[in-house]
């Protein structure tokens, strides 16, 4: 099993012919590197085999962090160059949506189209160059990988990778300078036309390692002929420049020596652009019989080197929409957990200032439960005092009130009773000999400072013995009480109390 550390890895994957491709791009060091590079032959497979397979070999790898791109061959896709009446990207992908039907047999639905600009042609057109790819067909290579365990964070056109690493290794002699580069593979082959923004132009050709190495002369033939089509095609388009020169892309491959010196002598001015003298390959494998010819790795390893700077992305639309809700979902989950851990945290504070408040309150009840004893003790004789001052100052005006009453009560008059209550008042009950004497002392007693409020409550006549005499009952109250009441709670004798009622007499 292999193992890789370090920065986040690549794990890319391409469906060709009747191969699937899988490469690793590690970066160690500051220079990226292709640790491990496979070729499995899966023609006529099952889909769940083929998905068991790449399950199989991703586990041996050992790959833990890393990022799964997709990789789409131009084989699989529809290109065209066209020119677009608009330089806002909007009203262009708005275009291109509209005629998508037009251009090929497929509706709108059916298809994942992006493009590459080209530039802006006369100033209110932009060429671009567009590539299409039957929605179905991602579909079916994504699902396969995501049941396989590797989840895809992006899916690229393999023509785009190859244009942006050649624009920027093999750029021409300026900017606006193109090259072609012939990438041979199994069956077919791809010819990419580019410059140093990266692809102008792409095409596919039916003639691979497999016609070369069977009937060599007339595929050799065919080869030069689909190469100048290509060409003229490309030159029909009006896109940029002829190309200068024209590259044979090899991972070490006999072939591409071979198709390197004959068409040099059919007056193609060829160059050879060996990918392992720019990026480190550690190892090349094709899994099944060594006599078949293998895959080509060329645009695998270019679109995984460019895949943070390539323009055309072929992620379904419902994969996008799907992501975009998962990723809402996850930062809504996010925020839920971060207020749940705010909220608990608020609690678990105020749980913890309870808990030393009511530690604190049970250390100062314990501190002070010898003085809370003694301080409840002196309450309870301070309130003992307090009735029994109340007492003696109710009882010292008792008597003052008898006292006072005897001295204004005339000769002819007698008493039968005198009664208090707690609220200061007086009711006298006596006898007297005539009723003119009892209105005498009810006036004597309204011009006493002692009482007011005084009230003749009745007056009845009656015989006693021979004599007439007039009964009556008197209700009044004592002026003084509420201050002499007020004075034995607030500590006030009783002698002071009533030293204000005899200088009130006096008065």
């Amino acid at each position: 099993m292999m193992t890789f550390s370090g920065a986040k890895s690549r794990l890319g994957i391409e469906f060709s012919e009747d191969y699937v491709t899988i490469a690793i791009l590690s970066n160690v060091h500051g220079k990226d590197e292709i640790p491990y590079i496979e070729s499995i032959p899966v023609k006529e497979m099952s889909d769940q085999t083929v998905i068991d397979l790449l399950a199989s070999t991703v586990k041996q790898t050992g790959l833990k962090n890393y990022e799964a791109i997709l990789v789409i061959s131009v084989k699989d896709a529809i290109t065209k160059s066209l020119q677009i009446p608009s330089t806002i990207d909007s009203e262009i992908r708005d275009i291109l949506n509209l005629q998508a039907g037009r251009q090929t047999p497929y509706s709108r639905e059916e298809l994942v189209i992006d493009y590459v600009n080209l530039g802006q042609y006369q100033g209110v057109y932009t060429k671009v160059f567009v590539a299409m790819v039957t929605t179905a067909l991602i579909k079916k290579k994504y699902l396969i990988l995501e049941s396989a365990g590797i989840k895809v964070s992006k899916i690229l056109f393999s023509a785009d990778g190859v244009g942006a690493f050649c624009g920027k290794m093999l750029g021409g002699t300026s900017p606006e300078s193109a090259s072609a580069i012939l990438n041979l593979n199994v069956a077919t082959s791809d010819i990419s036309i580019f410059c140093s923004r990266g692809l102008l132009f792409t095409r596919n050709i039916p003639i691979g390692e497999m016609h070369l190495s069977h009937e060599r002369d007339a595929a050799m033939l065919r080869l030069v002929d689909e190469i100048k089509k290509t060409l003229e095609a490309y030159l029909s388009e009006e896109i940029a420049s002829l190309p200068e020169a024209l590259y044979i892309a090899r991972d070490n491959d006999k072939n591409a020596i071979l198709v390197k010196s004959d068409l040099a002598g059919a007056g193609i001015d060829v160059r050879e652009y060996v990918i392992g003298d720019h990026i480190l390959i550690k190892g090349a494998t094709t899994t099944g019989s060594d006599a078949l010819p293998r895959p080509s790795y060329v645009s695998l390893i270019m679109s995984l080197v460019s895949s943070d700077t390539l323009q055309i992305s072929l992620i379904p639309e419902d994969v996008k929409l799907q992501r975009k809700f998962e990723s809402k979902a996850r930062r809504i989950i996010t925020a839920g957990v971060l207020v749940m851990v705010i909220f608990f945290q608020i609690c678990l504070i105020f749980i913890s200032k309870m808990y030393f408040k009511e530690k604190y309150l049970n250390m100062l009840k314990k501190s002070y439960q010898s003085k809370v004893s003694e301080a409840g003790t002196l309450h309870s004789i301070s309130e003992k005092t307090r009735v029994l001052k109340k007492y003696i100052s109710e009882r010292d005006t008792t008597v003052d009130t008898v006292a006072r009453l005897y001295e204004i009560l005339p000769e002819e008059i007698y008493l039968k009773g005198v009664t208090f209550d707690n609220e200061g008042k007086v009711e006298i009950k006596g006898t007297s000999k005539s009723m003119s004497r009892i209105f005498q002392f009810v006036t004597q007693l309204e011009n006493d400072p002692l009482f007011s409020q005084v009230k003749t409550e009745y007056t009845e006549n009656r015989k006693e013995g021979n004599e007439d005499v007039a009964d009556f009952g008197i209700v009044m109250t004592l002026e003084g009480h509420e201050q002499t009441a007020k004075a034995g709670e607030d500590g006030t004798t009783a002698a002071a109390a009533g030293t204000e009622k005899k200088e009130a007499r006096a008065r």
